[in-house]
């Protein structure tokens, strides 16, 4: 009788297999265990004051910290597109030239790059003289997001959370509901709640 062991896989079925698990094994783009950023240095966060309501001058004002965004983790940017959101709202940001600004001022590096680009093809595209509109704003935020996020960031990480998310140790089941409603929340918040969560 034959041995098991005597045939011999052809070399491309191998590296399917491999490839398989390396895909199957992908880390999600968004832990289950959040990674704690260290405390920004001087010059590494812009410091802006928000209103609690913009409308009136006289209403009380604190300041936040947002850090710079140059390159960082998928989840690093969710929090970075909330800041912006937070500062539009707290300044009263109407226009798309002063979301601009905001936005070209807290980007930096590689996410300026993909931003400005974004924003020169739609300026070419539509031939205009004016500068972006709110709507062309929202796209170079979206061509940002694509960029941090892995391709089929959505698909890894249902797979992922079906398949291998295991509640942590060092969590309890509170913190472990409240962080797997957190990462579904901030994949709605990155996908534009246009596709359901299954």
């Amino acid at each position: 009788m034959p041995s098991v062991f005597s045939k011999i896989l052809p070399r491309d079925a191998v590296e399917r297999e491999n490839e398989k698990r390396r895909v199957e094994h992908r880390s999600p783009p968004i832990p289950i265990i959040e990674k704690e950023l260290q405390e920004p240095k001087k010059g590494e966060f812009l410091k802006f004051w928000v209103y609690s309501n913009p409308a009136d001058d006289d209403s009380a004002k604190n300041y936040i910290n947002v850090r710079i965004y140059k390159v960082g983790t998928p989840e690093n940017w969710l929090k970075t597109m909330e800041d912006i959101d937070t500062l539009i709202k707290g300044q009263a940001l109407t226009t798309a030239d002063q979301k601009n600004t905001l936005a070209w001022s807290i980007l930096k590096g590689d996410a300026k790059r993909v931003f400005e680009m974004q924003a020169k093809t739609i300026i070419d595209d539509a031939d205009v003289e004016e500068g972006l509109t709110d709507a062309d704003f929202h796209k170079c935020i979206a061509a940002v997001t694509k960029h941090v996020f892995p391709r089929n960031a959505l698909a890894i990480q249902k797979r992922w959370m079906r398949r291998w998310m295991r509640k942590p140790r060092e969590l309890n089941v509170r913190q472990y509901v409240a962080r797997v409603t957190e990462i579904v929340s901030n994949f709605v918040f990155a996908q534009g709640t246009k596709q359901r969560w299954r």
